[in-house]
């Protein structure tokens, strides 16, 4: 088998399993994001803004997610391009540094990204929620404490 072959093969085989990971993330993410969305839906206490804020937050995580995606399967198809070209494919340092130029500038960015908008929408969401907590505690009395008398 020549190396091309054996290369395309082992390309596939990452591809296939790059796309069964970010699929099954997804569901697990979309499963998450059900299950919270119930559970700020019936928290007490809970209006609308949480609401909103936390849907702004799926949003730009579920864009910067299929940002990423298209971004991976753009590079994954000019490197399938490259692989089925009829150039001569030779291990050497001027392969090493083509491929190197093949990862996606891009990628970074978007994962940065991605990161940023998780962090700051938690920061949003958890100070929204202590904000939430702290309400909460003043208006129901804490389980087992006895009020003083003063």
């Amino acid at each position: 088998m020549e190396n091309k072959e054996i290369v395309k093969q082992m390309f596939d085989v990452q591809k296939k399993s790059f796309d069964n990971l970010f699929s099954a993330t997804t569901m697990i993410q979309d499963q998450a994001e059900s299950a919270l969305l119930a559970f700020i839906h019936h928290m007490p206490g809970m209006d609308d803004g949480g609401g909103e804020v936390l849907n702004q937050w799926i949003s730009a995580y579920k864009k910067s997610r299929d940002e990423f995606k298209k971004a991976v399967d753009d590079e994954y198809a000019r490197m399938e391009s490259f692989l089925e070209s009829n150039n001569v494919f030779m291990f050497s340092d001027q392969a090493t540094e083509m491929f190197k130029n093949l990862i996606p500038q891009d990628l970074t960015k978007h994962m940065d990204d991605m990161a940023a908008i998780y962090k700051n929408g938690y920061d949003e969401f958890k100070k929204y929620t202590d904000e939430n907590i702290r309400h909460m505690q003043d208006v129901i009395p804490a389980v087992g404490k006895k009020k003083t008398k003063t």
